[in-house]
């Protein structure tokens, strides 16, 4: 089902919301992203190590926009209003990505207990790069109690040959070194291609649809609901038959809507908070416009 899904979203709106990984919200347009040659947008980056961390005792997952903030050295991320919860309290380890000068992704995990940083940059790690992260690492944990020096280590791997696929040799390299448990000598990035598509399954069958109608996108809570055979859930005074938007058929009216420009800008999120939503609970406001079709039937069954 999902090979099949992932197959049709090149037809659906890119601003339709799939559904969600914890905070994260997200659209057609995200896992295209992933899918094809270009670069992975933030709520992708954020919503797969969501994936990566779960099962995972004292493994903290912190979010891409907070992350960069420490790592650049921020004045604000050593403030007592930064991260409301003090994530080295209950953490062994923290990892997440991070986005270098806003167009490159790199990978950042660190074991509290050890004091130890692992960085891996798929174009190369330098040593100016690799002091400053561990400076302003450091800075960090001593604002919130964590006080000594880091050291910082780096992984032999291969070099990233485009200019697009940094945040796929991230993702890729983040599952390895998780799964080792850290301990990871060497790296060697799969086939860029089939690693997007092994990280696109992995997050579409990830996606919780029970929060949202697989039609109209609004929230489910409170109103009379069935289910689409793949499993997402659905307003019964949206659904004329009980398919959802995906499963549609190209043939199908709902599919051949008129609909707006995608706004492809990066989701923002507050770096205050250790996971943020990348769109609101109503969904985009970008939606709203092909969403007439069944605002006034789901106004109804409220």
């Amino acid at each position: 089902m999902e090979d099949k899904a992932l197959r049709c979203l090149q037809n659906k709106s890119p601003i339709f919301t799939l559904g969600s990984v914890g905070p994260y919200d997200i659209q057609v347009n995200s896992l295209n992203t992933l899918m094809r040659d270009e670069q992975v947008s933030d709520e992708v980056m954020n919503s797969i190590c969501d994936i990566l961390s779960k099962d995972r005792p004292g493994v903290v997952h912190i979010n891409c926009q907070a992350l960069t903030k420490i790592l650049d050295g921020s004045k604000r991320a050593k403030s007592h209003y930064f991260l409301k919860n003090n994530i080295l309290e209950r953490a062994t380890e923290v990892f997440g990505v991070y986005l270098e000068n806003g167009n490159h992704w790199s990978f950042f995990h660190c074991n509290v207990d050890r004091r130890c940083i692992t960085y891996f940059n798929s174009l190369g790690e330098t040593e100016w790069q690799c002091q400053a992260i561990a400076q302003h690492w450091s800075a960090f944990a001593a604002s919130r109690g964590v006080k000594g020096e880091w050291d910082l280590k780096t992984t032999k791997h291969n070099l990233q040959t485009d200019s697009v696929s940094c945040g796929i040799h991230t993702l890729a390299f983040a599952t390895e070194f998780l799964k080792a448990g850290g301990f990871i000598t060497s790296f060697q990035c799969p086939v860029i291609q089939q690693e997007r598509m092994r990280l696109s399954s992995l997050l579409f069958e990830s996606l919780d649809r029970t929060k949202k109608c697989g039609i109209c996108a609004k929230n489910i809570s409170g109103r009379k609901k069935m289910a689409c055979t793949c499993g997402a859930v659905l307003h019964v005074l949206c659904a004329a038959t009980p398919m959802c938007y995906i499963c549609q058929e190209d043939s199908n009216p709902l599919a051949q809507i008129s609909l707006p420009a995608s706004d492809t800008a990066a989701h923002s999120a507050d770096p205050d908070v250790l996971v943020e939503t990348s769109g609101s609970d109503e969904g985009s406001a970008l939606q709203q416009g092909w969403q007439k079709r069944c605002s006034t039937q789901c106004a109804a069954a409220a």
